[in-house]
C-alpha cells in the first residue's frame, strides 16, 4: 500500500489551485444503461463464441475420398494374401470407410480392419 502511494505522490498536482476546472470540457460518456448494454453484449458474444466455433468445425467433416483404403501396402518380407472366407469380422457401424487386408510373411499371417469415422454421433464415435 506504501508503494503505491509513494508512486502516486509522484503524479500529483500541487501547481494547480484546488477545484480549478479545466477550460476543455470532457467528452459527454454514453448513458449508463448504453454502457451496460454494450458490456453484457460483449460478455454474451465471448461466451457463445467457442459454442459457435465447435458447431462450425463439427459440421464440416474430413472430405473421404473413395479407395483411399485400398492403397494399404506391406514391406517385405509381408506381402498380401486372400482374406480368410471365415465369415468373422469386427463390426463398426456407421463407419464411413472400412477396409480389410491380410498379409503374410511365408510363416506367419496378420489381418488388419480399419473402419474410419469422418464425425462423431450417436452410434457413431
Amino acid at each position: 500500500m506504501l508503494l503505491l502511494i509513494l508512486i502516486g505522490n509522484r503524479f500529483r498536482e500541487d501547481d494547480r489551485p484546488y477545484g480549478e476546472q479545466s477550460m476543455v470540457a470532457p467528452p459527454a460518456a454514453p448513458p449508463r444503461f448504453a454502457r451496460g448494454a454494450v458490456a453484457a453484449s460483449l460478455v454474451l458474444a465471448l461466451a457463445a463464441a467457442p459454442a459457435a466455433w465447435a458447431r462450425f468445425v463439427q459440421g464440416r467433416p474430413a472430405p473421404l475420398v473413395p479407395g483411399a483404403l485400398d492403397a494399404l501396402a506391406a514391406s517385405a518380407p509381408w506381402r498380401p494374401v486372400p482374406v480368410p472366407g471365415s465369415g468373422w469380422q469386427p463390426r463398426f457401424p456407421g463407419a464411413e470407410l472400412m477396409a480389410r487386408r491380410s498379409f503374410s510373411d511365408g510363416r506367419r499371417r496378420v489381418d488388419l480392419y480399419i473402419a474410419y469415422f469422418a464425425t462423431q454421433g450417436p452410434g457413431r464415435s
